[in-house]
């Protein structure tokens, strides 16, 4: 046989051999959307954030520096990060003492700091707007 007969009879083989379909399963389709269950009701959550506006209006500091609007934000803000972290009964169970374990009140602090830093920069934002009676 001659080379001609030789490299045509490896590239018809490697074209059939390409061209054969391959067995392959279906694709499995997965639902990466967790249903997330609330163990919250919404009566225990308002109540949650009725305790917290009631102890921080108490602090004539916070009285200060927010407007009963703005704090009762910062308390929502608050109770929708901790009821999505935790369970009711855990978090009854945990922050529901008399004294708070130090781990769980530095964790309610870092919370409200944070929730409080949003609140000022929206307050500020809502500052820089311009009000539509203050133009010509």
């Amino acid at each position: 046989m001659n080379t001609i007969t030789k490299i045509f009879i490896i590239g018809a083989s490697l074209f059939f051999f390409g061209c054969v379909p391959k067995e392959t399963s279906p694709p499995v389709v997965t639902d990466n959307v967790t249903v997330e269950e609330k163990t919250w009701t919404s009566d225990q959550y308002n109540y949650w954030v009725t305790i917290f506006f009631t102890r921080m209006s108490h602090d004539p500091n916070v009285r200060l520096r927010y407007q009963p609007e703005n704090l009762y934000n910062i308390c929502k803000c608050i109770m929708d990060i901790l009821s999505t972290d935790y369970e009711y009964d855990t978090f009854i169970k945990e922050f529901n003492k008399n004294p708070v374990h130090p781990m769980n009140a530095q964790i309610v602090y870092d919370v409200s700091f944070k929730c409080s830093v949003e609140e000022t920069q929206l307050m500020r934002l809502k500052a820089q707007e311009p009000n539509p009676k203050d133009a010509i």
